[in-house]
């Protein structure tokens, strides 16, 4: 049968060479698109390491006609240090607040990241992106941990305690357990650190490469420089209008000393609002819709060829069934033929796929492109065009397969 069908599409070469071609542009296109979206859907679906599901930033702000007039250490103290903390502790007591933390350094669905170098020994030098966090900053998130946690979480200590992602720690440490190891800041090289914990690999948002993290504490001399981030976690049963009610609820509780309540905001919306200002929303929409429009494309074009087809093959099809061919052989057979088509055309796709891939002309910031995503890739582009060739034959094989024998030899 498979030679039969090579033959008839050979005889037919010259009626077919038209939607080979076809074939094989939308084949290569689909493909490029599909690959885009598996990149994006993929990296969606990886953990991020933490959660910000039901956490909000609470945008704490100082006013600057306020702030200590001496940097002597009472002064800070008083002035600076203890009115925030009472801020962290009201917005604690806040009902349905699970957990209150702040912190400074590299922060999600922002371009802001901090970076900074670590060393076990000379010869282990890394940099990771750098979070310094009070001590409940793990209850907030929800660090995944895979060692370990935040203990003794004190920026008095010495060595100062660390928690690591999987990744950093391994660039730093070649031995397989690696709590109470010891590294240094390679630009501080007197400050000595402990690890204290192992967290899972880590992100900064959905879209976007893991990354080495550290977690090390806040120290209360960096709060007169900047206001850190606060970041609270509400009970789920308790976030509806969260955002609304604590602005309205909390603003004037919050001003103390220099400090004051400026902004609510759920992660979920600096999400969208992230994912927007990059464009990332628009690329997946967009190409969601070029996906659409191949599949509709391919649809119309192959019905429409085979059906033209199929009418001038009246004379064969009624042959066919005078011989006692059945209907559902005669549909089986059409089908074979646009799947075959379809897979000889699949054949230089793949090739021109592959030296796409090859150009590095992929999206690849994302993710590493590997011999197992072009498999992927290539499998589900050709599911999706044997889906919508099969989809665009059966209809016209349908009608030409309910012709009476003699009407079509009589139309011969």
């Amino acid at each position: 049968m498979i030679k039969s069908i090579f033959k008839r599409i050979w005889n037919q070469r010259r009626g077919n060479a038209w939607i080979f071609s076809e074939l094989l542009i939308v084949f290569v296109l689909l493909w490029y698109a599909t690959d885009f979206l598996f990149v994006y859907a993929q990296s969606a679906s990886e953990p991020k390491g933490y959660s910000t599901e039901h956490v909000y930033h609470v945008s704490i702000s100082a006013n600057p006609n306020l702030t200590p007039k001496t940097m002597n250490d009472d002064s800070l103290e008083a002035l600076w240090i203890e009115p925030y903390n009472e801020v962290i502790r009201r917005i604690g007591s806040y009902p349905g607040v699970e957990a209150v933390c702040y912190y400074f350094g590299t922060e999600s669905y922002t371009e802001g990241a901090m970076y900074q170098g670590y060393m076990s020994d000379s010869a282990h030098v890394t940099s990771a992106n750098i979070r310094y966090v009070s001590s409940d900053y793990y209850k907030v998130f929800r660090v995944n941990m895979l060692q370990g946690g935040f203990t003794d979480w004190n920026f008095n200590e010495k060595p100062q305690p660390a928690v690591l992602t999987i990744d950093l720690a391994d660039s730093l440490f070649s031995e397989k357990s690696k709590l109470g190891k010891h590294f240094s800041d390679y630009y501080v090289p007197t400050k000595h650190y402990k690890v204290v914990g192992i967290a899972q690999r880590s992100k900064q948002d959905e879209y976007s490469k893991y990354d080495k993290f550290i977690y090390v504490p806040l120290e209360e001399y960096m709060i007169q420089y900047n206001v850190p981030w606060t970041a609270v976690r509400v009970r789920a049963e308790d976030d509806h209008h969260f955002a609304e009610t604590f602005m309205r609820q909390m603003r004037k509780q919050l001003q103390v000393g220099p400090y004051y309540l400026f902004n609510v905001q759920s992660y979920d919306d600096s999400k969208q609002i992230y994912d927007a200002s990059k464009g990332t929303s628009n690329y997946i929409k967009s190409c969601s819709a070029l996906v659409l429009f191949f599949i509709i494309n391919i649809f119309l074009g192959v019905m429409g060829t085979f059906w033209f087809r199929t009418q001038s093959r009246y004379s064969e099809i009624g042959l066919r069934m005078a011989l006692g061919s059945t209907k559902r052989e005669l549909r089986r057979l059409m089908i074979s033929e646009g799947v075959t088509l379809l897979s000889l055309a699949a054949i230089p796709a793949i090739l021109i796929c592959m030296n796409i891939a090859h150009a590095d002309l992929t999206v690849n910031k994302l993710m590493d492109f590997t011999v197992l995503r072009f498999f992927i890739c290539t499998i589900i582009t050709y599911l999706l065009m044997v889906i919508m060739v099969v989809t665009g034959i059966w209809y016209p094989a349908k009608i030409a397969s309910s012709i009476l024998p003699v009407d079509a030899l009589r139309n011969e």
